[in-house]
């Protein structure tokens, strides 16, 4: 009974790392705007890639943005429409492709305060899996000051 609990223990393993080797892997990153002189809007680009061994097809993207008050509290910003999405992309792995968001609010592009971009990108390999990955970032002034990801 040992000898077969230790096998099948072994196995798991196994399987666990032949998994994590062959999925992909999409991170998320905001980058610099290419243009900041537009009153009352701010422009940049989300860049995914996948760092994966296998295709990535995103399923599921959800963002939003927020501005920081003294407070500490959150003020939501609208998110301008019609809204690009990488939902139906499909990521060869090492693969980078982006979409450009616009944000609508009267303190942009350059708000004194920081502006905290929050998120979320589902995807499937080659398997039924899906993972995911959820992004913060935080930009103040001029620029991108924290970018964080945690991905599942």
């Amino acid at each position: 009974f040992l000898l077969w609990r230790v096998t099948k223990q072994q196995a798991d393993i196994t399987r666990r790392i032949f998994e994590a080797s062959h999925r992909p892997y999409v991170t998320v990153r905001a980058q610099e705007p290419p243009e900041t002189c537009v009153q009352g809007r701010l422009l940049f680009n989300m860049v995914f890639e996948n760092q994966g061994t296998v295709p990535a097809n995103i399923t599921v993207w959800e963002v939003r943005g927020k501005l920081m008050d003294l407070d500490g509290h959150e003020q939501p910003i609208t998110l301008q429409e019609p809204m690009q999405s990488p939902v139906g992309r499909s990521l060869a792995p090492h693969e980078v492709a982006s979409i450009e968001l616009h944000f609508v609010c009267d303190d942009l592009p350059n708000p004194v305060l920081p502006f905290r971009l929050r998120g979320r990108v589902e995807y499937r390999g080659v398997t039924s899996s899906i993972y995911s990955t959820d992004f913060d970032a935080e930009r103040c002034r001029g620029s991108w000051t924290t970018q964080g990801r945690k991905m599942r």
